[in-house]
């Protein structure tokens, strides 16, 4: 059994239930027509999570969020490329 302390690790993790590309695919069709009401009740997230989404994302076009993508999915492996072999 775990120290209280490592429920309280493990209660602050947060997880994310949508991908970048998920949360651009929603701001889109939102831009397109569809009832925000309507997104947040078909997917399961809250109004005010939709909102602040679209503050960030908003007016990106597809080469852009193509090359945020890519940049979010390789800076992992850049930080194991840029590590000091002497290490």
């Amino acid at each position: 059994m775990g120290s209280v302390f490592q429920l309280q690790q493990i209660l602050q993790i947060k997880r994310q239930r949508f991908t970048e590309s998920q949360i651009f695919q929603l701001v889109r069709e939102a831009e397109a027509g569809v009832p925000v009401s309507e997104l947040c009740r078909t997917d399961g997230m809250s109004s005010a999570s939709f909102y602040k989404w679209r503050a960030k994302h908003s007016g990106i076009d597809t080469p852009m969020m193509k090359r945020i993508i890519s940049h979010n999915m390789l800076r992992p492996l850049r930080g194991d490329l840029l590590a000091d072999p002497g290490q």
